[in-house]
């Protein structure tokens, strides 16, 4: 893809996101060197910006298998933190049995 290509891409992406930012979303947006400012209130801002992937330099199985892996790590954690809040529930009722049981002797 040449460089006015890509260019034109970028720029048909800018114009659809920011139609759908304004229509749908209702925020202002304004254009800034690196890609496409969106007030969301406050003072805050989200940066947008559109990059034409060179499938020469980019490699999307790559990106895939990164993000697969960042997902699989996240599952583990959360399957860990599920697991230890179930053995702290557990000792938590082991601990008022026994409350009980010395109460009721």
């Amino acid at each position: 893809m040449t460089i006015k290509e890509q260019a034109i891409v970028r720029s048909n992406f800018y114009t659809a996101i920011e139609n759908m930012v304004k229509d749908n979303m209702g925020y202002e947006t304004e254009p800034f060197k690196g890609g496409l400012l969106v007030d969301i209130g406050d003072g805050n801002f989200v940066k947008i910006n559109v990059a034409v992937a060179n499938p020469e330099k980019f490699s999307v199985e790559t990106v895939r298998q990164e993000y697969a892996e960042i997902l699989a790590a996240r599952a583990e954690r959360a399957e860990k933190a599920r697991l230890k809040a179930e053995e702290r529930a557990r000792k938590e009722r082991d601990r008022a049995e026994k409350a009980a049981e010395k109460v009721s002797e």
